[in-house]
């Protein structure tokens, strides 16, 4: 994929979440420019603060007999890991299934995770933060 694709890609994934986010009844506040270490803040009704980063996949890859999506929960070029000081929920969308991971900063194990979506009762490490737009209401 290319420089353009890539970042095309990343902005898509950014408008399907700031729509999902409204869907669920969230504010989001995109971040302007690409230096800061999230993509939005997000409020809830009660006035509680998110910080966002958003990443996405459209690539599943195969790990002997169980196919599954890999999304980097990392940051710029070099690939840093989250800082969650600075980042609170890691969202990741599977853009095939339409399918999001809304994971808490604290609950990322490494810079690449990988889900399975597509499997009934997996489970994956991240399975139990699918859809999970709750996150967002504490």
């Amino acid at each position: 994929m290319s420089s353009l694709e890539h970042l095309r890609s990343g902005y898509l994934y950014e408008a399907r979440f700031a729509a999902m986010c409204l869907e669920n009844d969230l504010d989001p506040h995109p971040c302007p420019g690409g230096y800061l270490r999230h993509d939005y803040v997000v409020t809830n009704s009660a006035g509680n603060c998110f910080r966002v980063q958003v990443k996405g996949t459209n690539y599943q890859n195969h790990n002997g007999k169980k196919p599954r999506y890999t999304v980097h929960a990392a940051w710029g070029k070099e690939k840093n890991p989250l800082d969650c000081s600075k980042v609170d929920v890691f969202a990741a969308h599977v853009k095939e299934l339409n399918v999001w991971y809304l994971i808490p900063c604290l609950r990322l194990t490494g810079r690449a995770i990988h889900l399975y979506p597509n499997r009934e009762n997996s489970a994956g490490r991240y399975e139990k933060f699918k859809e999970n737009w709750d996150c967002f209401k504490v």
